[in-house]
């Protein structure tokens, strides 16, 4: 554990991971909900999802990096672990709002391609949602393990995050 950087720092450093990662995993958490819930052919309501996932999930995709970068900008000057932090989960949201705006688009241009030429080609609109369901669940997790480090007082780097706010 590195003493040298106060515990208070290091809560705060984690506190921004937090922010990223509670949102995105409860909503995680409600959609796995749903789809369970729907598994039932008697309770199939595709249309639900579909407005669950995309009406809600993507616009709290979108405004995460805002609202991290507001708090970044509040609390960088605090101290320069919590810069590095908060450059790092401005880092993280906006590769996931990225990657999965471009996972969106491709699974809406695949199952409006499909839908013409098969109607009943609902699977593929679920395998779309799956995937960009486990790409939202791959950032969480990525998140709660950089906050974990920082909790510990250490950075944790992906090799895998494009920095669009360098270091």
């Amino acid at each position: 554990m590195n003493d040298i950087i106060s515990f208070r720092i290091r809560l705060l450093a984690a506190g921004l991971y937090a922010i990223f990662a509670v949102p995105m995993g409860a909503f995680l958490l409600f959609t796995v909900f749903i789809l369970i819930s729907e598994n039932n052919p008697a309770n199939h309501n595709m249309l639900g999802l579909v407005a669950i996932e995309f009406l809600v999930g993507l616009p709290m995709t979108i405004v995460l990096p805002v609202v991290l970068f507001i708090i970044w900008q509040i609390t960088r000057r605090i101290h320069s672990f919590i810069d590095l932090s908060g450059k790092d989960v401005l880092n993280y949201s906006l590769n996931s709002l990225l990657v999965i705006l471009c996972f969106s688009f491709v699974t809406c241009t695949t199952c409006s391609v499909v839908s013409v030429m098969n109607p009943a080609a609902g699977t593929i609109f679920i395998v779309g949602l799956v995937i960009i369901n486990c790409t939202a669940l791959a950032y969480t997790i990525g998140s709660i393990v950089a906050g974990i480090y920082a909790l510990r007082g250490y950075r944790f780097k992906n090799r895998l995050i494009y920095s669009f706010i360098p270091d």
